[in-house]
């Protein structure tokens, strides 16, 4: 019976050493929150660091946090013209976003939640304009460049929809048009190049429709019914 008191009382300890170090994180993103809100970019890469969610899944944590980093230099221009470029990756983007939207949807984290899926967005659109430029200068392998073009436009046009739709949601409705607008755009980029392959043009299709479906929500919001329902109509044709 002690030793079942002891095993209890073990793991109690345990869960209250979890739950306070917990807390302790969690403040310090509440503080990270509210640097990315007073737009104190220099501490901002500092605070980078304390960010436990980098280290999930493993072997992310370093390459996150430098694009993380240097995103938040480059808003403080304290970025040093010799330093290492950092070259972006569709994974470490879509890590990012993710983590950009647990900040957003779980622990109400708005403004460092911004920071982070516009560090994202900037990823994609790096990754996207390699890849174009790519199928542009490149003679060989021109089908496998074609679908890699397709596959960062489509990752693009996505993180644009994610963004357009928190900053809706933050009320920041110019930007989010602009968003929105962009994201439709790229959309339609990537589904004119994928043209001859059904499945491909099939799925990016059925996204695209989610881009305009977005932004159709988008003028409902700010009581522009009529537009909306000429976008709609335009869709149904």
């Amino acid at each position: 019976m002690n030793r079942l008191g002891a095993m209890l009382a073990a793991v109690i300890m345990m869960l209250l050493v979890l739950a306070c170090a917990y807390l302790f994180w969690l403040q310090q993103m509440r503080n990270f929150d509210q640097l990315c809100a007073e737009k104190d970019w220099f501490k901002c890469t500092a605070a980078v660091p304390t960010d436990l969610t980098l280290y999930w899944p493993p072997g992310n944590k370093l390459i996150l946090t430098q694009r993380l980093q240097s995103y938040f230099s480059e808003l403080a221009g304290t970025r040093s013209s010799g330093a290492p470029q950092l070259e972006s990756s569709l994974q470490a983007a879509s890590a990012i976003a993710k983590v950009s939207k647990l900040y957003e949807e779980r622990l109400h984290l708005p403004h460092l939640a911004e920071a982070y899926i516009r560090c994202a967005v900037g990823n994609y659109r790096e990754c996207t304009s390699r890849a174009l430029a790519d199928l542009k200068l490149s003679i060989k392998d021109q089908a496998v460049k074609k679908t890699i073009a397709v596959e960062n436009l489509e990752a693009l046009s996505s993180g644009l929809r994610a963004l357009s739709e928190l900053y809706s949601r933050h009320n920041k409705f110019l930007i989010a048009e602009k968003a929105a607008k962009e994201s439709i755009d790229v959309g339609t980029q990537a589904l004119a190049l994928a043209s001859g392959d059904q499945d491909v043009s099939d799925r990016l299709h059925s996204q695209l429709m989610l881009e305009y479906a977005a932004h159709i929500k988008l003028l409902r919001m700010q009581n522009r019914d009529k537009e909306a329902d000429q976008e709609t109509l335009l869709l149904q044709q």
